[in-house]
């Protein structure tokens, strides 16, 4: 076992943490054994109380009794032997944090490895949030600079506050020479010296802020050893630094008060940190330990200094003596802008050695400080002082202000005062609601407000609530540990926030992990644990039926933390919103932890949320009201809430998800809804088409309020229209049928339609061997003379015997159309070569003739002098084409389809005869157009351009 275990181990280790909580925001402090003076802790011969003295304690209490009930048990998530979880506690809202000063694991920083255990009693903190009821552990955190092979530890958590998203974290046995903010933390020449780490959170991530150092960096000063946290201000104790400053912002330097102590301020502009004020006693002296415990609300600081030894009574008594050693004291402090100042001197008012008054927490301007030494056997509330017949029972001592003026207020002891309790060891107090925890204390009571006269488990420690009313303060709970055994300390640290009330036992030992595991186990020595309580809430209010709906009823289930009675229709109110009217709670059943709410939905679409109302008629088995005495501080308002849907879906729009027109073979539909609806498939569509024919719908995808409906457009050219049928299968998510009850209501048959086109363009080169010219032989003999079928043009027009020129034109269409191909178009383009004569003579002749023959002309394939007169299967023209590009003639034969050959008979062929509608000019003057042939270079060759489609 190291050092610093050895020192945990002995006798005073109910020391480890003095837990001092500093209003809501709780600030937990630290102070090692070595910062008290020892005093022999015997074990108490604790006997079982009469029944008349049991009676009497009893009776102490007031009637209206206001217990807690314990609402978790948390653990670390790596839990370990002699790790110490609980040493320091804080809580702020929603949020709990605990320090587990022992825990050895090497990682840095967020969230790291919990499972390497090399840096022996580095610290860890622990981060849990509540949601609901419900609590869970949301961050891990670890040093910055987190070393290995650390023999003593820096002790990182030993003290902890948070105040919002904010987190300061002491580390009293960090080493490093660093002075002021954000430093080099590498260098560990400072031993023990302290530090301090600020967090931040942002949503549900925590980051580190800061590393803070004091701004007079010393061996052993222990800076860290309490802090305290409100908004942008923090102060930071270091309880043995050793200058002989007094006051505010005085000398650092002159170390010659061994183990004074001082106290630093901190401030935030953005989120950057600086020192604003270095605080001294106004009666520094050695071994006072000014900084053991610190608290802070708002502009006022509050400095214990439990070591101090002046035997002054109450409010800013006589410094100068040190007659009553250790005996404590008090100070405060406030600020003004940015300037501090000492505004107190508070003493008990039954002052006596060795009492260590000191232990201090602040709410507003009540201050509650624990004297956990002082040795009265008074119970209750301002009892008697004056004796000194319970060691170390312990008590705490209430001061108000009034202006800038303090007075004691209250003087409280247990209500089972016993030797060696140490009752005031950790103070919280928030508002009228003051915690004090008793480590020490010995009952083997369960829970709270048990017995306890047995006094059969020593050490085992107790926390004790009291509240005000006016100026006079009672005792309303006496609380014990759901696993209450001796050794625990329970007690040892405790905070509060808004009635949520957090206590650290670190060394109660079972190895449990998380949130309310198996508290039996003993196996984890020394392990540590913390405690939840809180007054009786409800815990959720859910949804019992599927939402959303669209039902005329609904059901709510709303389940307390602990049994609960007097629960009626008139415990329970509906927000609604939307369109919602007369929605009524109309009956409730069930209990006495859950109950069943049945509310009728009423008119109308929108939101219904049951909440609860807080009248106080909502007991528990105690007669406790829900969230404690008061009205509307146990009220509920967030549940969750039903979606009222009456509103049937409809089809907003079908719309084409691909261009149009389109030649795909898939196409899509995008499907609007008016809502997110279910059962969407392919037999809640059909389809309307002209043209196209075989066409499916293969799938639908999509979710919520849109669907894609992909389909198969078949086979040939025409429209595609996609429709929905509505047979009341689509629903939406509150079951309501598209369109309402009834089929075909919803139906939809006006969406866009697609254009299917799926013309293909055949482009075929005229049959060189196949092709040339035919010159007739005499004017008007209409018969062919003579021809050419090797030269690379062709010509057409006449030569200067009036003869005319044509040209035969051959392209194998039967061998690349498809027998059922439907032709859309024909073009036929010429490539110009030259002009022979003047003159345009498209012009001059009237223009461009076209003879089709499916098959060929004569009788045979090849060009021969029949073609020029044989029988044509259709003529057209003419034509006047522009030169397209200065070079091409596009002639377009859009009705010649049906004479295009598809078939293999007549060679497969079909053939254009390409003349001018003259025959000639009547002239003596060659005049003819000059054209490639099939001849020709490939670029050039006449071009039979066929577009078609299969239907």
């Amino acid at each position: 076992m190291s050092a610093i275990k050895s020192i945990f181990h002995l006798f005073s280790r109910f020391l480890i943490t003095s837990s001092l909580i500093a209003v809501s925001f709780s600030a937990a402090q630290f102070v090692p054994t070595q910062a008290l003076p020892v005093h022999h802790r015997q074990v108490k011969e604790h006997s079982q109380l009469p029944a008349d003295d049991w009676n009497h304690i009893q009776s102490l209490l007031p009637d209206n009794v206001v217990p807690y009930s314990q609402q978790a048990y948390i653990k670390a998530s790596n839990a370990a032997a002699e790790d110490q979880f609980g040493a320091s506690v804080a809580i702020f809202g929603d949020t709990v944090v605990v320090g587990a000063v022992l825990e050895d694991s090497i990682a840095a920083g967020v969230n790291g490895n919990q499972a390497d255990d090399s840096s022996d009693e580095s610290g860890a903190v622990y981060v849990f949030v509540r949601n609901g009821t419900t609590w869970s552990q949301q961050a891990y955190l670890k040093a910055s600079n987190n070393e290995v092979g650390e023999v003593t530890g820096d002790l990182f958590g030993a003290s902890v506050s948070i105040s919002g998203n904010t987190l300061v974290v002491g580390a009293p046995y960090e080493d490093s020479s660093a002075t002021g903010v954000n430093g080099n933390q590498a260098d560990n020449s400072a031993y023990n010296s302290g530090a301090v780490y600020v967090f931040t959170r942002s949503g549900i991530t925590w980051s580190q802020q800061a590393y803070i150092k004091a701004s007079n960096t010393g061996a052993e000063d222990y800076f860290g050893s309490s802090v305290a946290i409100s908004d942008d201000t923090f102060v930071v104790g270091a309880y043995l630094e050793t200058s002989s400053a007094t006051g505010v912002n005085g000398d650092e330097t002159d170390n010659s008060a061994r183990d004074a102590g001082a106290a630093y301020v901190f401030t935030r502009s953005g989120m950057t940190w600086s020192q604003q004020a270095y605080l001294k006693a106004s009666n520094t002296g050695e071994w006072d330990f000014f900084g053991g415990s610190v608290a802070i609300s708002g502009n006022t600081v509050v400095v214990g200094a439990r070591g101090e030894a002046s035997n002054a009574v109450g409010i800013n008594g006589d410094q100068t003596n040190n007659l009553a050693g250790t005996s404590g004291a008090v100070y405060v402090f406030t600020r003004d802008g940015t300037i501090w100042s000492q505004q107190a001197y508070l003493k008990a008012s039954n002052t006596q050695e060795h009492d260590i008054f000191g232990s201090v927490a602040i709410s507003g301007d009540t201050i509650a400080v624990g004297a956990f030494y002082e040795d009265s056997n008074a119970t209750g509330v301002n009892g008697d002082q004056s004796n000194d017949l319970a060691t170390y029972s312990g008590a705490v001592y209430i001061f108000t202000r009034n202006g800038s003026s303090w007075s004691q207020q209250a003087y409280i002891k247990a209500s089972n005062t016993g030797e060696y309790d140490n009752f005031g060891q950790s103070v919280a107090i928030s508002d009228n609601t003051l915690i004090v925890g008793a480590p020490g204390e010995y009952s083997n009571a369960i829970g709270v407000n048990g017995n306890q006269s047995d006094n059969s488990a020593p050490v085992s420690g107790a926390v004790y609530i009291f509240t005000r009313d006016g100026e006079d303060w009672s005792q309303r709970a006496y609380i014990k540990a759901s696993n209450s055994e001796a050794y625990d300390f329970f007690g040892t640290s405790v905070g509060i926030s808004n009635g949520t009330i957090v206590v650290g036992a670190p060394s109660e030992s079972s190895n449990a992990a998380s949130i309310n595991g198996n508290q039996i186990d003993n196996s984890a020595h020394w392990a540590g644990a913390a405690y939840i309580f809180g007054h009786p809430l409800v815990q959720s209010s859910t949804l019992m039926d599927p939402n959303p709906t669209f039902a005329t009823v609904v059901n709510f289930m709303v389940t307390m933390s602990e049994p609960m009675t007097g629960v009626d229709a008139s415990d329970f109110s509906l927000t609604t919103t939307g369109s919602i009217a007369d929605a009524q709670v109309m009956n409730v059943n069930g209990g006495p932890t859950t109950y069943n709410v049945t509310v009728a939905a009423g008119s109308g679409d929108g939101t219904i949320r049951l909440d609860v109302l807080d009248d106080d008629t909502i007991l528990n088995i105690d007669n406790i009201p829900l969230g404690g005495e008061g009205i509307a501080n146990g009220g509920f308002n967030a549940g969750e809430a039903y979606l009222i849907d009456r509103t049937s879906p409809t089809i907003l729009s079908i719309t084409r998800a691909n261009t149009n027109p389109t030649n795909l073979t898939s196409i899509q539909f995008s499907v609007k809804f008016s809502e997110p609806v279910s059962n969407v498939d392919v037999n809640d569509f059909s389809l309307t088409t002209t043209g196209v024919g075989a066409s499916t719908i293969t799938s639908v995808s999509g979710t919520g309020a849109t669907r894609n409906v992909t389909i198969n457009t078949g086979h040939g050219n025409g429209t595609i229209r996609l429709n929905l049928i509505d047979n009341d299968s689509i629903l939406d998510t509150a079951l309501n049928p598209l369109g309402g009850s009834g089929t075909e209501n919803g139906s939809f048959t006006s969406g866009q339609i697609y254009t299917i086109d799926k013309t293909v363009a055949l482009t075929l080169k005229s049959i060189g061997s196949q092709d040339g010219w035919i010159l007739e032989s005499s004017e008007n003999s209409t018969a062919g003379g003579s021809l050419n079928l090797t030269d690379t043009v062709f010509q057409i027009g006449d030569n200067t015997t009036k003869k005319q020129y044509i040209g035969i034109l051959s392209f194998g269409t039967g061998a690349s159309l498809p027998d059922n191909a439907i032709i859309t178009g024909v073009e036929l383009r010429v490539k110009k070569y030259n002009t022979i004569g003047s003159g345009n003579p498209l012009a001059i002749f009237k223009g461009f003739m076209v003879d089709i023959k499916k098959g060929f002309f004569g009788n045979s394939s090849l060009l021969q002098f029949s073609d020029f007169q044989a029988v044509t299967s259709k003529t057209y023209g003419p034509f006047y084409p522009v030169l397209e590009g200065g070079s091409s003639y596009v002639i377009k034969l859009n009705r010649a389809g049906e004479y295009i050959n598809k078939l293999s008979s007549n060679g497969g062929l079909t053939q254009i005869r390409l003349r001018f509608r003259l025959d000639d000019n009547n002239n003596t003057i060659a005049n003819y157009l000059s054209l490639y042939s099939g001849d020709a270079p490939a670029a050039n060759r006449p071009q039979l351009v066929v577009m078609y489609y299969i239907p």
